[in-house]
């Protein structure tokens, strides 16, 4: 039996839209969410590559937790996260019942993790995500601060509470030396 000529039609349209949510809409969405300089025209490159090649120093208060970063960190979360870790962080989603394994829950204070929950792992799982796990990486689409932002806001969930080490003035020049 043949396909009907329109059958055909919405067959291809399908599988045209089906390209576009897998491959262009992340990208239409990495593109949105470039920095550009003060003229409006020159895409700035992501801070943590500034970091990586440039001498110059930077200002990384953004590594000690305030209730600012933590708020930027909660709206970044409830854009971007939000679909597959919930947003009580549960993970508990429609998009995170059909992923294997299923994502994260930071409410679950008996949780398990590939790594610790100390907020250098945490940054590096936002940053490079998960091979093998349905985490993406978000280094090229977050900057360093937004990524450390959520680092904040996670590690402000229920079930974070007394299971990493803050970061602090003492310990900062640590993190700092780590990425780089």
């Amino acid at each position: 039996m043949q396909d009907h000529p329109s059958d055909q039609k919405l067959t291809l349209l399908l599988f045209i839209l089906t390209l576009f949510v897998g491959y262009a809409a992340p990208i239409v969405f990495h593109v949105s969410q470039r920095q550009f300089a003060p003229d409006r025209k020159t895409i700035l490159p992501p801070l943590s590559d500034a970091i990586v090649t440039s001498d110059a120093p930077l200002n990384f208060d953004f590594l000690i937790s305030s209730l600012a970063l933590v708020e930027a960190g909660k709206k970044t979360y409830l854009t971007i996260c939000v679909a597959c870790h919930g947003e009580r962080g549960d993970g508990n989603t429609d998009a995170g019942k059909a992923l294997t394994p299923p994502p994260r829950s930071f409410i679950d204070h008996q949780a398990k993790w590939k790594k610790s929950p100390e907020a250098m792992d945490i940054y590096d799982m936002i940053t490079h995500g998960s091979p093998g796990t349905g985490m993406m990486e978000f280094e090229n689409i977050l900057s360093l601060q937004q990524r450390w932002e959520l680092v904040h806001y996670i590690q402000s969930l229920p079930g974070m509470q007394g299971r990493y080490h803050p970061i602090t003035e003492e310990n900062k020049t640590q993190i700092i030396a780590k990425l780089k």
